[in-house]
């Protein structure tokens, strides 16, 4: 015996299967696309705060203090909507430092060491950050990216007086356990109270043996992603 299937029931069970995929599509958009993201890092108005320093004034050891962060900057985009969208991660869990030695009436930043737990990275999205755990990063096999540079940052004698001056930093980047050889541009500034690193790098996922996340098709990431970072630190 074959029972009546009602009219009613067939474009309700339509409309579900037209809905389902919008209420996703606007869910997706609500708690992924951030339309005004965190701005890049900078130095400190009036670059590094305290006394111009002269190289005694700064010369041994820095370690890292509050006011460092790192973290992520990447593209995103929403299904067919045509313009990607900038998510950023960020996390003050950030240990490290460096030495500086005198150069004549300059100075040079060497030895920077430094170890982020990207596992504590949080965005505006809680989905996000819970997704790149098992995506992307997945923070919760290698919950640990650190850098450690292999030359010096030449520090001019104008940067002692607390002048932003740009540099170049090569290292070793180590992120989701993989590690490149990297040059890193930074901005720095240096005093006898404070010293800050402020720098980005841009690279593609694969470089570090990574896929892009991708949230059901609904919300994609670009190949590329860049690492954002301010280091302040105080000597001692």
């Amino acid at each position: 015996m074959r029972l009546p299937t009602s009219r009613g029931g067939r474009v309700g069970v339509l409309a579900l299967a037209v809905l389902a995929p919008l209420a996703l599509f606007v869910a997706a958009y609500l708690l992924f696309l951030n339309p005004e993201p965190e701005a890049a890092f900078q130095v400190d108005a009036g670059g590094g705060t305290g006394a111009p320093a002269g190289v005694a004034d700064v010369q041994g050891a820095w370690r890292v203090t509050d006011g460092s962060e790192a973290g992520y900057r990447v593209r995103e985009k929403l299904a067919s909507l045509p313009a990607p969208n900038d998510a950023v991660g960020r996390t003050t869990a950030i240990t490290g430092g460096f030495q500086v030695e005198p150069a004549g009436e300059a100075a040079r930043v060497r030895d920077i060491k430094v170890d982020v737990d990207v596992s504590k990275l949080t965005s505006d999205s809680s989905q996000r950050d819970n997704r790149i755990k098992s995506q992307g990063l997945e923070s919760n096999r290698f919950p640990m990216a650190t850098f450690v540079s292999i030359g010096t940052i030449d520090v001019p004698a104008e940067a002692l007086t607390g002048a932003t001056v740009k540099a170049q930093v090569a290292g070793d980047l180590t992120i989701h356990g993989a590690t490149n050889r990297v040059d890193i541009p930074v901005d720095v500034a240096l005093t006898a109270g404070k010293a800050q690193i402020v720098g980005t790098y841009t690279f593609p996922f694969a470089a570090f043996g990574m896929t892009p996340p991708s949230i059901g098709g609904f919300v994609t990431v670009e190949n590329d992603a860049t690492l954002e970072f301010k280091m302040v630190a105080t000597k001692g």
